[in-house]
């Protein structure tokens, strides 16, 4: 039996390519794969910087809520201070 393995964490977002400015260039993340409707970016999925996690950026729905309680996202790095400091 193969064990269980975590794929990825789905963010709902207003703006996919706000969104994606924010965890590939300030975060580091490489970006895997993105989908558009129309030129408007509806998808994307990125990889942590160090490891095999991903997650995946996905346009809110319009008029939908933003629920933002249900959703944590936990990231480690050795050297936090630096990191904040280049954020």
């Amino acid at each position: 039996m193969s064990a269980l393995e975590f794929n990825h964490a789905m963010i709902y977002t207003r703006d996919v390519s706000r969104s994606l400015g924010f965890y590939r260039d300030l975060l580091g993340f490489t970006l895997l794969e993105e989908f558009r409707g129309g030129d408007r970016l509806v998808y994307a999925r990125l990889k942590v910087p160090a490891g095999t996690a991903t997650i995946a950026l996905h346009l809110l729905a319009p008029h939908a809520p933003l629920n933002t309680g249900g959703v944590r996202l936990y990231f480690e790095i050795q050297e936090l201070d630096a990191f904040c400091q280049g954020l």
